[in-house]
């Protein structure tokens, strides 16, 4: 699935000669700049009960950055590495904690229903529920805080398998597959082809 099914298929259509058949498994082949689907296929996974209680903490944030006082409170409450600056890599980050879940919801840890469970049967309001899970995701990850300064990991030019510069390179270069937020879905508006294109200068 994903990019290396992708390949195959186009592999199976660049060269029938050599290849008798593919199997590409949930694989945009598709290549198009504004990948809006992505969220939508999010928001259906999430389901009709969680999918509004995440867009209720994403509506939330939304509001809370568009002020200095906001943005301090989230920061204070999704432990940044910094303060908020750019609100936008901020949205952007808040995506990650439901499209990872949704993304990787694979045996034995199906992390798409730990996600819904959080705001399900929690006592909390959603924007706490949504930095629970954050923060969760950083002590697994044995990190002190949540860098959401993208632009720096895009500078990193050091060789690892964590490192995203390869990876927008090739959207940036090749595909497109700017997932890009939609009126009426559960993504911040800030999430949009302008943010995309400050990733690839």
């Amino acid at each position: 699935g994903s990019y290396p099914g992708n390949l195959a298929a186009w592999y199976r259509l660049k060269f029938p000669n050599l290849v008798v058949g593919s199997v590409a498994a949930s694989a945009p082949v598709n290549a198009k700049l504004d990948y809006f689907e992505y969220y939508q296929v999010m928001q259906a996974t999430l389901g009709t009960t969680c999918a509004p209680l995440y867009n209720i903490a994403i509506t939330t944030i939304g509001n809370l950055l568009t002020s200095d006082s906001g943005r301090q409170q989230l920061a204070s409450k999704f432990m940044t590495c910094a303060p908020i600056t750019d609100p936008a890599l901020f949205a952007y980050a808040m995506i990650d904690p439901a499209a990872e879940a949704v993304q990787y919801d694979n045996p034995p840890s199906f992390p798409v229903g730990a996600f819904c469970k959080q705001f399900e049967l929690s006592q909390w309001d959603e924007v706490t529920n949504l930095s629970i899970l954050v923060q969760n995701s950083l002590k697994q990850q044995g990190l002190p805080c949540l860098d959401i300064d993208m632009f720096a990991d895009l500078r990193n030019t050091t060789v690892s398998m964590s490192n995203a510069r390869p990876w927008y390179w090739q959207k940036c270069t090749e595909f497109g597959y700017f997932k890009n937020a939609r009126p009426g879905g559960i993504v911040l508006p800030l999430v949009d082809a302008t943010l995309h294109e400050r990733f690839c200068r």
